[in-house]
């Protein structure tokens, strides 16, 4: 073996400043970590009391809930289950979030779906939030502890508070630290493995087996990718046989000597391994033996060593939701993802996604600073001296990170920075390297150092709260977005950067696209959701954004939905990126003000949607038709509704497909009974749909005031109804707590009832077209009974309506309902009129008599009942029509 060449002497000041440092000071170290560890907490802390829920976090909230108040492990997360239940620790004392978990939702199916019902309806969001951050928060000291030990005991007292100065400011770890997602919880995993096995190879003793073992265990429960440690262990293991066998597992374990490792060039050269190579290794390979079976063990005790069926795979093993989630991590990746980068979209994976990812969210002084330590790895020179040599525990991190780097490469779902994050402590580690040649080398290193240093420090402070949207000065984070989204920049944390713009401007409304999983009704913004992801945020029924021709107003879209990542339309947002932004709250949020185009004189154009909606609508109809993008939309079923807005020049545009709504000679039929105006209508165009998919039929109504009176006429004396004391009065008795009335009728200031006319009844032997439209012959059981209710918009908008029509029997019991309003609230505007054709099918069963029918109102989401109101006063919920036969 080739003896260390001695170091050269450091110059005379140097001499002097190393010396007052190790000898003068030798408490500052440990003092300038411990201030490091504080104030990493503190960024992280505060600047996750300002974030809202980000994607995955409500699923590990409810699975980690499920555990502790249920042991319930199988709520599906394709992920095991170690970070939720670290993460909801804090939950326990919530005593009354225990009967949240109740819910159905976590009895069974999608771990999403019950932490969606405990995050954001069964308790207060942002307290939970904070709760279930904190383990996350406390995790990233702990491993910030644990760089400063590896880097101390690597490169001597100040190479650990170097090493943490990284660690503590770097962007991307305070931004997944304070997060309760798998990101910082496997990040530590990592280090803990790979810290525990060197420390195993240092010197072997049984307790340093089995906290290795551990460590392997809570690695494995964490995430299934880091079986990638694997590898790297074996590779390192035979490594480390091969460049010391003779001191290396010496009998029972005993520590022998402290040592370090030689460089590859001093490897062993024969090509015959020899007795004591073969013998270092099958101890090396017992000792991992050992290891792994401390680690399937740690995690069976994780999943309270359960035992029994695998769901799906019909095998019975110990703990089986670990499997059975590693199988739903399968059917994912099988699925390529979507992608972004630098303006292009794409499917699975692309090797320089995690190039650029590295060279734009790093910070530029930590990948200086890299760039020195990789430069400062001279194979030749010995170990123990601080200008060269690689030594073991620096072998274990480059293989470990290049591996890691490697396979990140070839990896199929090019999703986020994040996925580097198990890379960035060590990289931290090993710049610690550089401690001892900045105490005992030029003065000029150490101001560059310094400067570096101070660098990354303003850089992380100027981006505080807003770590996750961290791009350094080769792009910025207000250009982020166009070079990556999804987790980088977006990840749906920025609902309260958005309600503090809301409240500072005044807005007052605005279409919001919003990308998250936190719900933006818990925050004070006055949004109208356009497209958006997850799709059930977005109102598919009632659509009011056009791609081409977005309705003028105020706009907030999410960075990632900007870039249309996860939709099918690739060009939706292609308004909005040719042009800058106004702000951009938190930086993921960006806020635009689209004018009036076209004609900005044009005045704003009623339109109604049948069938269809404007997205569909083809440029043509805005350039040739309507000339502006200012619409007054409304939407209607044209097969069971109608409506005709209070304004005089109303546009109709209808599915092709879809029938026009046309009395066919026949006014008292459904369709003339819904819109008997239909024939005053003047077809005006045929122009296919956007994106294809058939026609569009364009009509142009002047709604006049005859065209109005024409269809309220004869409505109020034809349409007898009954107000009954509901409390005391079932309908078939107590006459004299009854007595009728005439329309119009008022439901809570709301809509006017202002009339009804009963249709048909259709039977299986009987043509419904050979029947009139007012009854003939009494309806017979197994029949459908068809009511058109006639109403007037008393206020704009409000919330969302549900009209209820419910047969009932003498004794009050309902034996036949409706629920159902197909013209959306959403448009609505004081004066406008509605049909709605309300079908009873009536049971088969139903014995002869006398029967009742009840029609009302209620608000969808409190399911409350609209009162009526009579001479301004509530008189009930509900209206009775006189009763009928049926034989």
């Amino acid at each position: 073996m080739k003896k260390p060449t001695k170091s050269p002497s450091p110059p005379e000041h140097a001499s002097r400043f190393t010396q007052h440092v190790t000898r003068n000071t030798p408490g500052v170290p440990r003092c300038v970590a411990v201030a490091l560890l504080l104030l990493s907490f503190g960024l992280a802390l505060t600047s996750a009391r300002v974030k809202s829920a980000t994607f995955d976090e409500d699923a590990y909230v409810g699975k980690g809930a499920a555990i502790w108040f249920r042991g319930n492990y199988g709520l599906r997360t394709a992920h095991p289950v170690l970070a939720p239940l670290i993460g909801t620790t804090l939950l326990l004392t919530e005593p009354r979030f225990a009967e949240a978990v109740d819910s159905p939702r976590c009895e069974a199916g999608s771990a999403r779906g019950c932490g969606r019902e405990l995050l954001f309806f069964r308790s207060d969001t942002r307290r939970v939030l904070f709760l279930v951050r904190l383990p996350t928060v406390a995790l990233l000291v702990a491993l910030g502890a644990l760089v400063y030990r590896w880097a101390r005991e690597l490169y001597g007292p100040w190479g650990g508070p170097l090493a943490l100065t990284i660690y503590a400011f770097e962007p991307n770890l305070l931004a997944h630290g304070r997060l309760l997602t798998l990101d910082l919880p496997a990040t530590a995993c990592v280090c803990l493995v790979l810290y525990t096995a060197w420390q195993f190879w240092r010197r072997p003793a049984w307790w340093r087996l089995a906290a290795w073992g551990v460590a392997l265990g809570l690695a494995g429960a964490t995430r299934y990718t880091l079986v990638f440690v694997v590898p790297v262990l074996v590779v390192a293991l035979v490594y480390a046989a091969h460049s010391e066998p003779s001191r290396r597992f010496g009998s029972g374990f005993q520590a022998r000597s402290d040592f370090v490792c030689q460089a590859v060039s001093h490897c062993q050269s024969s090509s015959q391994p020899s007795p004591g190579w073969l013998n270092a290794l099958a101890k090396a390979v017992a000792a991992t033996g050992v290891a792994g079976i401390i680690a399937a063990l740690t995690v069976w005790a994780i999943y309270g060593f359960t035992f029994g069926p695998v769901p799906d795979l019909g095998i019975r093993l110990p703990a089986p939701a670990y499997f059975y989630d590693l199988k739903e991590l399968l059917a994912y990746h099988s699925k390529p993802q979507d992608a972004f980068l630098l303006g292009n979209h794409y499917t699975g994976g692309w090797w320089p996604y995690f190039v650029v990812t590295l060279a734009v969210k790093t910070p530029l002084p930590v990948l200086i600073l890299l760039g020195a330590t990789l430069a400062s790895l001279r194979c030749g020179q010995s170990p123990t001296e601080p200008r060269g040599g690689v030594r073991w525990g620096e072998v274990l991190i480059l293989i470990a990170a290049g591996f890691y780097y490697a396979l990140s490469l070839l990896n199929p779902f090019n999703i986020g920075h994040r996925h580097l994050l198990p890379i960035l402590p060590l990289v931290a580690v090993l710049i610690g390297r550089l401690a001892p040649r900045l105490i005992a080398g030029r003065r000029l290193y150490r101001y560059v150092t310094g400067v570096l240093i101070g660098w990354l420090v303003f850089g992380t402070s100027c981006i505080y709260p807003h770590f996750l949207a961290y791009f350094n000065e080769l792009v910025g984070p207000r250009d982020g977005y166009r070079v990556l989204v999804d987790s980088n920049l977006d990840w749906g944390q920025d609902l309260p950067a958005l309600e503090r713009y809301v409240t500072e401007h005044g807005i007052s409304s605005l279409y919001l696209s919003w990308f998250g999983e936190s719900r933006p009704w818990q925050y004070d913004i006055p949004y109208r959701f356009i497209p958006s992801k997850p799709d059930e945020l977005s109102d598919i029924h009632t659509r009011v954004y056009h791609p081409d021709y977005p309705p003028p107003g105020t706009y907030a879209i999410s960075a990632t939905n900007l870039q249309a990542l996860l939709f099918d339309d690739k060009d939706l947002f292609a308004w909005f990126l040719q042009s800058e932004p106004l702000a951009q709250p938190g930086y993921s949020i960006l806020m635009y003000d689209v004018p009036r185009l076209l004609d900005p004189a044009a005045s704003p154009i009623t339109v109604v949607l049948g069938n269809t909606q404007i997205d569909r609508v083809p440029s043509a109809a805005f350039e040739t038709l309507w000339h502006t993008n200012d619409l007054r939309l409304r939407w209607f079923d044209a097969a069971t509704s109608c409506i005709l807005p209070s304004g005089a020049d109303v546009w109709y545009v209808l599915d092709a497909e879809t029938s026009p709504p046309r009395s066919g000679g026949n006014s008292d039929s459904p369709p003339g009974l819904l819109c008997p105006f239909w024939e005053r209508a003047e077809p005006v165009a045929r122009l296919p749909a956007r994106g294809g998919g058939g026609q569009l039929a364009f009509y142009r109504l002047q709604a006049d005031s005859a065209v109005r009176e024409e269809w309220l006429a004869g409505l109020a004396h034809g349409s007898p109804l009954i107000i009954s004391d509901e409390a005391t009065f079932a309908p078939g008795k107590a006459s004299d707590l009854r007595h009728e009335v005439s329309p119009p009728l008022r439901f809570d200031n709301r809509l006017d009832l202002l009339g009804y006319r009963l249709s048909w009844g259709r039977s299986p032997d009987r043509d419904p077209s050979a029947g009139t439209g007012l009854p003939t012959e009494t309806p017979r059981p197994g029949s459908e009974w068809q009511i058109v209710s006639y109403w007037r918009v008393v206020a704009d908008g409000g919330g969302p309506l549900k009209l209820f029509v419910q047969v009932l029997d003498d004794a009050g019991g309902v034996r036949a309902q409706y629920d159902g309003l197909d013209v959306p609230v959403i448009g609505w505007r004081e004066g406008d009129l509605l049909a709605q054709l309300h079908t009873l099918p009536l049971p088969a069963d139903l014995p002869p008599g006398r029967y009742w029918v009840q029609i009302g109102a209620y608000e969808t989401q409190t399911m409350e009942r609209l009162p009526v109101l009579l001479d301004g006063a509530p008189v009930g919920t509900r209206l009775l029509l006189p009763p009928l036969e049926v034989r």
